[in-house]
């Protein structure tokens, strides 16, 4: 993949995020339309969604301190914590299911 499939990508999922759509959805029929594409691995999708993240966290690194320094906002962050290990027990088990949805432009657009 070359540099610039990688930023156009990139730039799609920064745009795509924070909308009321799937981001990984359009990631996925991008892909499909960018001729000669090859998935480099569901890695790579799951760095953009990591480098959108990190620069959210980087935008509101003082409200994100000023919200941890309370005690509910401590409280709301293990249960996001919970909340994020209970998924990732549940998603783990069915990988290979989801990855190979994801490689069909059809259910994607279904899941869209």
């Amino acid at each position: 993949m070359s540099l610039g499939v990688a930023v156009l990508l990139g730039v799609l999922q920064g745009l795509t995020e924070f909308l009321p759509v799937s981001s990984s959805g359009h990631l996925a029929l991008a892909q499909h339309l960018i001729p000669g594409f090859v998935q480099p691995g569901v890695v790579f999708d799951a760095m953009l969604h990591v480098g959108t993240a990190g620069a959210v966290v980087w935008y509101e690194r003082r409200e994100i301190a000023r919200w941890l320094a309370s005690t509910e906002g401590r409280r709301l962050a293990g249960l996001l914590i919970l909340g994020t290990a209970a998924t990732a027990c549940v998603a783990f088990p069915v990988k290979n299911i989801a990855e190979a949805a994801f490689t069909r432009p059809v259910w994607v657009g279904f899941a869209l």
